[in-house]
């Protein structure tokens, strides 16, 4: 999401570093996720385009986490980038939406489960 300003990042990312950097994320979340109480806003977010890193970690983090579910983003973000949103969250592109790539999801611990 940020290769004009670092771009030879392109040169240092390869399969095996984009597995290593997937487990490390769900770790992260796995983690991060286990502090947030009931009814409490859990964020996700990358400065990545990569699908693997962002929808899909959603995707897999909320099967694994059925305690939480998505939750819309705050109307802080621009309607038109809302809009924009997908079902595990909002994938901004450089040559789209006229800055970094970047990926955000909101998720909410559920208070009934």
């Amino acid at each position: 999401g940020v290769l004009h300003d670092k771009p030879d990042a392109k040169y240092r990312l390869n399969e095996e570093r984009l597995v290593g950097l997937k487990e490390t994320q769900r770790k992260l979340m796995d983690t991060c996720s286990s502090y947030v109480k009931p009814g409490g806003v859990f964020v996700y977010a990358t400065c990545s385009i990569l699908s693997e890193e962002n929808a899909e970690q959603v995707e897999s983090f909320l099967r694994d986490h059925q305690d939480f579910e998505l939750s819309p983003l705050p109307e802080t973000i621009p309607e038109s980038f809302r809009e924009q949103a997908g079902p595990f969250g909002l994938q901004l592109l450089p040559g789209a939406d006229g800055m970094d790539g970047f990926f955000i999801a909101r998720m909410v611990r559920k208070t009934d489960a």
